[in-house]
């Protein structure tokens, strides 16, 4: 069997092409999967610059620091005071330390106040460096946007498909199945993709090229259970709505949920059988578009 978005590493553990590209019904022009590839590296590098997310500098961070800037000579000249008050004509000329001994609080008070000014002004200045690169980030999404958009006219995809998750992965051959092997980042990759129905075919476009898969050549539709770590991409969180009993409820660190069942459809093409994996979440979507009700396990 082979995996329609799965990408076969048991004897070349460098392969980066999955089983389905050869028989993409359509691909994208060499010339727009270029300036995609550029846009890509622009967002890459632009994120590089800057780890952290773009935010303008809060109001109230501005008067806090102005706020601590008066606050300094304000605590200085109570400590000036101080010492003039406690001074007699038997003590020394004024000193630093003269001055500590006799108003070490106010002294103390102002050299907080000093760093803690300082700090805000580091904290003003990486905020509105983010800022300025998060607008950066954001032209340069709009740009792929709109790139993606061509891609989707030149895959022939209406504008009323809908999208969908669609899981792609590692794998080796053992026996008579197909083991997933996690990658460095996650064990599956899900992705959005457009769907549609032409012509009795289920449709799916993305990344740069579509798959048709006649409806007549569907052999199965199962949802059963999965194990292993997938991307989330979605705005809403892993335990709302349609979700929840698909993925675990919440992100790791590294921003991936658990992917604790999928939909396994399995089908023909030409002499071979493929498999397209979806997280569990889509058999609504996929039965929708198709008319077939996938079996649980």
């Amino acid at each position: 069997m082979k995996e329609l978005f799965g990408i076969n590493v048991t004897y070349d553990k460098t392969n980066e092409t999955a089983d389905g590209g050869p028989i993409a019904s359509a691909y994208i022009s060499e010339e727009l999967e270029d300036q995609l590839r550029k846009l890509s590296d622009e967002a890459v590098n632009a994120a590089l610059k800057d780890s952290l997310p773009g935010a303008k500098t809060p109001l109230p961070l501005k008067l806090l620091s102005i706020a601590l800037f008066c606050g300094v000579p304000l605590l200085l000249s109570l400590a000036v005071k101080a010492y003039d008050k406690l001074s007699s004509p038997a003590d020394p000329g004024f000193s630093l330390s003269g001055l500590f001994s006799k108003a070490p609080l106010p002294l103390i008070g102002a050299g907080a106040l000093f760093l803690l000014w300082i700090g805000s002004l580091i904290l003003i200045h990486f905020l509105k460096r983010r800022g300025k690169n998060d607008s950066a980030a954001e032209e340069i999404d709009a740009q792929i946007g709109r790139l993606t958009e061509r891609c989707y006219a030149e895959l022939g995809v209406p504008s009323d498909a809908v999208s969908i998750d669609v899981l792609s992965y590692n794998y080796r051959e053992a026996g008579s199945h197909n083991e997933v092997v996690p990658n460095a980042l996650c064990t599956y990759l899900s992705s959005i993709y457009k769907a549609f129905i032409e012509d009795g075919r289920l449709c799916i476009a993305g990344g740069g090229m579509r798959h048709d898969i006649p409806l007549e050549s569907i052999r199965s539709a199962v949802i059963r259970p999965a194990n292993g770590t997938m991307t989330w991409h979605h705005d809403e969180k892993p335990s709302e709505g349609r979700f929840e009993k698909a993925v675990s409820s919440g992100t790791d660190s590294f921003g991936r949920v658990r992917l604790k069942s999928c939909l396994d459809v399995e089908f023909n093409a030409g002499s071979d059988v493929f498999r397209l994996l979806l997280p569990a979440y889509e058999a609504r979507v996929f039965e929708g578009l198709t008319g077939l009700k996938p079996a649980v396990l």
